[in-house]
């Protein structure tokens, strides 16, 4: 037999959504999990988000067990969250310059190709 052939590719919207049932091991249609597992296997940006979700999943559980009685939140979660946090702003900054370099670079040609 072979890989089964989808109409359409998944998106990567609809996987990122799909990644935490994955993590969660509540997915468990072969065919929707080969799907996946597929897209993240070839899409770098589905990659990384599965990485990071993953790593932060198995980051919590090492927390939660190293969480003395008395400790409403062991501190390395503290930190684990501020750590996750961290990039996400960096990557939202990051995107946002790359955004407003393209929109400048933009109008300076449109004002060069006016002038």
């Amino acid at each position: 037999m072979g890989v089964p052939l989808f109409a359409e590719p998944l998106r990567c919207a609809d996987a990122e959504a799909r990644l935490g049932l994955l993590a969660d091991g509540e997915l468990q249609d072969e065919v929707e999990l080969a799907e996946l597992r597929g897209h993240v296997a070839g899409c770098s940006s589905c990659e990384v988000a599965w990485r990071r979700l993953h790593d932060g999943k198995r980051a919590l559980q090492a927390a939660a067990l190293a969480r003395t009685p008395d400790e409403l939140c062991p501190p390395a979660l503290l930190a684990a969250v501020d750590d996750v946090v961290a990039a996400d702003v960096r990557r939202s900054v990051a995107q946002a310059v790359a955004k407003v370099a393209v929109v400048v670079v933009l109008a300076v040609f449109v004002v060069f190709a006016c002038w």
